[in-house]
């Protein structure tokens, strides 16, 4: 159903449908790490910060592997939590992981909207993450220069 959900969302643009599929993964099985962060993603760019912030935490709580995912869910983190730390998605990222083509330009124009406080920064790890940018670009950031890995 949460694939479902996405391509609802991505192809059609239909928030509603998405939102009530999304719904129906989480209740289908709640402990689903996966379906809990495309949730996540998901309330994160349609503005609801809240709902976001819980499903991102239920998503990390269950979260077993792969470490793919764990960088996605690092990178929600650092994005739309105010105040977290840009650690773990560092040592995701000096670790090669990647999250190849997946769409993260709704999520970073969301944060940005928020007020994000590193706006070039984490346009950087978006295309560093899903576009291939090489990571040394990032170290044009004084955030990420001071952050440990």
């Amino acid at each position: 159903m949460a694939k479902c959900a996405d391509l609802t969302e991505d192809v059609r643009g239909d928030h509603d449908a998405a939102e009530a599929l999304y719904a129906r993964a989480i209740e289908a099985d709640p402990k689903h790490a996966n379906n809990l962060g495309n949730y996540a993603k998901f309330t994160f760019k349609m503005g609801s910060a809240e709902q976001g912030a819980r499903l991102l935490s239920l998503a990390e709580a269950h979260c077993e592997g792969p470490d793919e995912l764990r960088t996605e869910l690092a990178f929600y983190r650092y994005a739309h939590i105010r105040g977290a730390s840009i650690a773990d998605l560092r040592r995701y990222i000096d670790k090669e992981q990647r999250t190849p083509g997946w769409p993260l330009v709704e999520n970073v124009r969301r944060a940005i909207a928020d007020g994000h406080p590193q706006p070039e920064m984490l346009k950087d790890l978006a295309d560093v993450l899903s576009h291939g940018v090489n990571a040394s670009t990032l170290n044009r950031h004084a955030a990420w220069r001071d952050a440990s890995g």
